[in-house]
């Protein structure tokens, strides 16, 4: 009995520790980001992937709460001026992680970089509420005539353009915040966008997590910032980003206890960890606007009719399942906008769509290439597209399936026919999905333009709130009816998450506030 104890025992003590088990006792989150981020940098950026590492490392004056509204941040408050225009934010004291503190002429720094021409940030149209900020990156003013001023080190005054009701969950966006600015000119111009600032061995932060080690398509860990003015709440010492592209590779790395949460679940995993740990899928309702973008610089895309064509001929219905909501419209139910008009299935007025743009029954019509970035999810959606485009209108479309960085260039580039798009809100507000098909956006990809539209839009911030709603559900409207897009779904967020993961719990816009999350050692796996 002895010597069989002594052998169970040997036995025990012989057993590998998972990685999970280890990182819950050393208080590390391991989170998969799907794709290796672009870049760390928060004004050049334009994925999901990049924005899940750069919250953890950057912090503004605002941050959302988990209801998706805005909290005070690195400003610890701020005074609204009686005529609404100017906000006057208190900066709390911060370091930034070489030991620079924090202040008021960071943020000065940061704003006349993204508003500079030659930058050409995706996300600069972010701050055009500022006074004179679009002027400013149109060339046509100095920054000094930008709403932008520092009172003194720790006190920072922004003027606007109108007062909208929803600037302040605008400054939670990595768009309004601070940057180092020795460490950024170290490194070239303030609009270099070749500026090496934001590699892993030279960037500089003031988030919660500074970055502690970093290669390319494998990892980026980052350690708790002793230095953050909320230091004392953080419970993580670390978060490790696991660049991890393919779904199923993934799911194998939580199956095998090598992550904490995974960045989605292969369709055909999803019902098998619902029977059989039901605790660990975590669904998010629908956030994401899932869509084709058309070239209209395309010859054969330029035609409305076969732009529509391409729309109606699709049956959202069959896209259905946990995952993805069929879409009708741009903007999601959450943004509490009418909808004037919506997409639909029709075969019989997408045929006559078709033979008025002169192809009928689909003869002559060239071939034109579909493009997605490389990913099970995409691939699937294009296939069942294509099918539908080939049964209901008479014609083929190529699927070209690229590495995700290539894919972000060709898109950025304009060097696609079709094109996999989406877009998750940037603040509360249906003019984060609206206003990036304002003529000349960046992130307007499709080089459509429309003066009716960009109007609405205009007019839309001079307005009351009832009148403003209105407004931009004609907007959308315009939109819609152009067709530059094809809506086809809504995406609940389906992730793998393990119990020992506390306080998991995404907001509105679907951020992760690592702040508030910590992993119990009690609650490893079973």
């Amino acid at each position: 009995m002895r010597i069989l104890l002594l052998l169970l025992l040997f036995v025990a003590g012989c057993q590998r520790e998972t990685l999970v088990e280890r990182a819950n006792r050393e208080q590390k989150l391991i989170v998969s980001v799907g794709v290796d981020p672009e870049t760390l940098d928060p004004q050049l950026f334009s994925s999901t992937n990049s924005l899940h590492v750069i919250r953890a490392l950057f912090d503004g004056l605002m941050r959302p709460n988990a209801e998706g509204e805005a909290e005070m941040g690195l400003a610890e408050r701020c005074e609204r001026s009686p005529d609404g225009l100017t906000y006057t934010f208190y900066l709390r004291e911060g370091r930034w992680s070489n030991g620079d503190l924090v202040c008021a002429q960071d943020f000065c720094f940061a704003y006349e970089r993204i508003l500079s021409p030659n930058l050409a940030s995706p996300n600069a149209q972010l701050l055009y509420v500022l006074k004179n900020a679009k002027m400013f990156a149109e060339g046509k003013c100095a920054f000094a005539d930008v709403g932008v001023k520092r009172i003194d080190d720790r006190t920072l005054a922004l003027t606007l353009e109108q007062p909208p009701s929803y600037f302040l969950s605008l400054l939670y966006h990595p768009a309004w915040f601070p940057l180092n600015k020795g460490s950024v000119l170290k490194h070239g111009a303030i609009d270099d966008r070749n500026n090496e600032w934001a590699e892993p061995q030279n960037i500089v932060t003031n988030g919660a997590f500074c970055l502690d080690e970093a290669k390319q398509g494998q990892f980026i860990e980052v350690r708790k910032n002793p230095s953050y003015w909320n230091a004392a709440a953080i419970q993580l010492a670390k978060i490790r980003f696991e660049i991890i592209p393919d779904n199923n590779t993934e799911e194998r790395a939580f199956r095998n206890h090598r992550l904490h949460v995974t960045e989605t679940v292969p369709f055909s995993k999803i019902a098998y960890y619902q029977k059989e740990r039901p605790k660990c899928v975590v669904v998010t309702p629908s956030r994401f606007s899932y869509y084709y973008l058309l070239n209209v610089d395309n010859p054969t895309l330029s035609s409305k009719d076969v732009r529509q064509a391409l729309s109606l001929a699709l049956d959202r219905e069959s896209l259905r399942n946990l995952r993805q909501v069929p879409a009708f419209r741009l903007l999601p139910d959450y943004t509490r906008c009418p909808a004037l008009t919506t997409t639909e299935f029709n075969p019989d007025k997408a045929k006559a769509c078709l033979a008025r743009a002169g192809y009928p029954n689909g003869k002559g019509f060239p071939k034109l290439t579909l493009t997605i970035n490389n990913m099970e999810s995409h691939k699937k959606t294009a296939e069942k597209v294509q099918e539908m485009w080939r049964k209901h209108l008479n014609i083929f479309v190529e699927i070209e399936s690229l590495d995700w960085k290539v894919y972000l260039s060709r898109r950025r580039s304009g060097e696609f026919e079709i094109a996999r798009g989406g877009w998750f809100a940037d603040y509360n507000d249906p003019l984060a999905f609206l206003e990036i098909w304002k003529s000349h956006a960046a992130n307007n990809y499709t080089h459509w333009s429309s003066e009716t539209f960009d109007a609405l839009l205009d007019a839309s911030s001079h307005q009351s709130q009832g009148a403003r709603t209105q407004t931009l559900a004609e907007a959308e409207k315009v939109l819609l009816e152009a067709s530059p897009l094809i809506p086809l779904y809504f995406v609940n967020e389906i992730r793998l998450v393990d119990e020992s993961v506390q306080h998991w719990k995404p907001n509105l816009l679907g951020w992760h506030l690592y702040e508030h999350v910590e992993v119990q050692q009690s609650k490893g796996l079973q």
